[in-house]
């Protein structure tokens, strides 16, 4: 953020549940000036048509406000990401990782079944 020049950022996000974290580093985003001034690129990897629209809610004001600035795109798969242009890339995985399904609780030293 010390370096004046603005540089292009990529936000991946897995299983980005209702858009609150994205929505959250968007907002926060907006507060610092290179990165404000910066071309942010997200990619969202959601498979549910409805959570899709609740993110759509959400985020794509935050496209209309910035313009061309700030480019939302879905995907049903990470490697459907097609775009190798060099940027700072970030990948979040948060709720992603709360809905994994969980079967096996380590209590001290022995595995136990759920």
């Amino acid at each position: 953020m010390e370096d004046s020049r603005a540089l292009p950022v990529r936000l991946i996000e897995l299983g980005p549940g209702r858009g609150s974290l994205m929505e959250d580093i968007l907002r926060t985003f907006d507060r610092f000036p290179t990165v404000r001034n910066s071309h942010l690129s997200v990619h969202l990897i959601e498979n549910s048509e409805n959570l899709k629209n609740v993110q759509k809610a959400k985020l794509e004001p935050f496209s209309r406000k910035n313009g061309d600035r700030i480019s939302i795109q879905w995907h049903h798969h990470i490697q459907d990401i097609r775009d190798k242009t060099p940027m700072y890339t970030m990948v979040l995985a948060h709720e992603f990782f709360d809905a994994m399904p969980i079967h096996i609780l380590e209590v001290g030293s022995r595995l136990h079944p759920l």
